[in-house]
């Protein structure tokens, strides 16, 4: 028998993204790079230009990258510790890499290319994988927030910063969505917000124009 059989389960509402704007991504990189090692500011950049989730950034080889044709591919990740051969949707994906990310690995090369372990953001302390994300968010992500006094989010939200910068861009939501790992349906649903954006401020422009219009004309009845 099901013990749970018959139970509803209880409502649960999904927190919506909450992304860092552009200038805190560069203040975040560059405080990083100047305070800490140069290879978490490269990790921590090259996140916040690919939307890679935390599980898949750790494992990410320099055997993945496609040099020639400036891609990467995500087919691993480390969850609660644990290494997967496979990623969270079970599908290896390729990512386009621009040229800020393609900065990061070039920059990251000397570091670690050579390494035997092939693994292109280790610990720069130990030279091996991060464990899990605890280490880089809390020794280095969360006293960096704290120095540049930009509010708290965990470093999974390079994810969605990055998401909304295809979009601020004007990048089709077939290819975000591709980037990102997502159907198109699941990548309209979670980031819809900042799809319509401009939409909605040029119709919130339109009511500030008409009260405008309204409050004018109460003044000049009124005199």
């Amino acid at each position: 028998a099901n013990p749970i059989e018959g139970l509803e389960s209880s409502p649960h509402q999904r927190p919506e993204p909450d992304p860092f704007t552009v200038e805190e991504a560069e203040s975040i990189i560059k405080d990083l790079r100047d305070r800490a090692d140069p290879q978490v500011a490269r990790y921590f950049g090259f996140k916040f230009f690919t939307g890679l989730r935390t599980s898949e950034s750790l494992p990410l080889r320099w055997d993945s990258v496609d040099w020639r044709r400036s891609t990467i591919a995500v087919s691993e990740a480390v969850v609660l510790g644990l290494h997967k051969a496979n990623t969270k949707t079970n599908v290896v994906r390729q990512i386009e890499l621009n040229s800020r990310a393609l900065a990061f690995l070039r920059e990251q090369k000397a570091s670690t290319f050579l390494l035997a372990h092939g693994l292109i953001f280790p610990d720069p302390k130990t030279g091996e994988r991060w464990v899990d994300d605890w280490t880089p968010r809390e020794m280095y992500w969360r006293p960096c927030l704290k120095r540049l006094g930009i509010r708290y989010r965990s470093p999974y939200q390079t994810r969605h910063t990055y998401a909304t910068m295809l979009l601020m861009a004007g990048v089709t939501p077939a290819f975000a969505a591709r980037q990102m790992g997502h159907s198109v349906e699941t990548f309209l649903r979670k980031y819809a917000r900042w799809i319509d954006s401009g939409e909605n401020q040029r119709e919130v422009g339109k009511l500030e124009q008409f009260l405008d219009g309204g409050a004018m004309g109460k003044r000049e009845t009124a005199g």
